[in-house]
């Protein structure tokens, strides 16, 4: 049995089991998507629609989840668009690592993550449990330098100052 056809049985019993609105319910957390989301994307892969879908659904999904979260909390709105302002020129978390720090000190997982740029959904998930007080803290932090730790490693090493 190869690896599809075992995914395609554990679907079914899935299936079966909870059933499709179940099974989309607990899936749609997971991709950090809403179920209506979740949902169209389905619906586009069935009319067969699916050629460049996953980058159209990964751009829609952090745009829709980020609207979505921001919706949820409207008196953290600004400062939240604010913190992805600095986020995207990146004067906030500048690399990957930061993010994965990030991320690791409030106790999510930071493994899955692979590119810095698809990550700030989950930076801003995190971000929406702080205080207001706690936002605006983040905000009059000195933006972080964009000198990266390998251009400090090149300089120590040709002895640049």
């Amino acid at each position: 049995m190869t690896s599809k056809e075992y995914l395609q049985l554990h679907l079914s019993l899935l299936l079966a089991q909870h059933g499709e609105i179940g099974v989309l319910e607990a899936l749609a957390p997971l991709l950090g998507l809403p179920s209506a989301d979740l949902r169209t994307q389905l619906d586009e892969v069935l009319k067969g629609g699916h050629a460049g879908l996953k980058k159209r659904a990964r751009a829609a999904s952090v745009g829709g989840s980020i609207e979505t979260l921001l919706a949820e909390h409207p008196e953290k709105a600004d400062l939240l668009r604010k913190i992805q302002a600095r986020f995207v020129a990146r004067t906030y978390l500048p690399e990957l690592k930061d993010v994965r720090r990030f991320l690791d000190r409030h106790g999510q997982p930071s493994s899955s993550i692979k590119k810095r740029d698809g990550a700030f959904g989950k930076v801003a998930r995190q971000l929406a449990n702080l205080t207001t007080d706690e936002l605006s803290s983040v905000l009059a932090e000195a933006p972080s330098s964009t000198y990266s730790s390998l251009g400090i490693i090149s300089d120590e090493i040709l002895g640049r100052k």
